[in-house]
């Protein structure tokens, strides 16, 4: 085995993953505003809106690190 550097990944990855976290964001300020007609109680809407906008954040910081081993 060659000991080298990790192989670059496509920068198509990071624009994907920028995508997901913009529909993420998206979808949290739906579910927070009551907007999307989804049958949940009142006191869960608030939770899944922060897990989504967690999600939301992860992927922005993939996309990052993705992004910058594509250089």
């Amino acid at each position: 085995m060659t000991a080298g550097s990790p192989p670059k990944t496509s920068p198509l990855v990071g624009r994907v993953l920028v995508l997901s976290a913009i529909l993420m964001f998206a979808f949290a300020l739906l579910f927070w505003n009551d907007v999307l007609p989804v049958e949940m109680s009142a006191q869960a809407k608030p939770i899944v809106a922060g897990a989504l906008f967690l999600a939301g954040l992860l992927d922005l910081g993939m996309a990052v690190v993705m992004m910058r081993r594509a250089r």
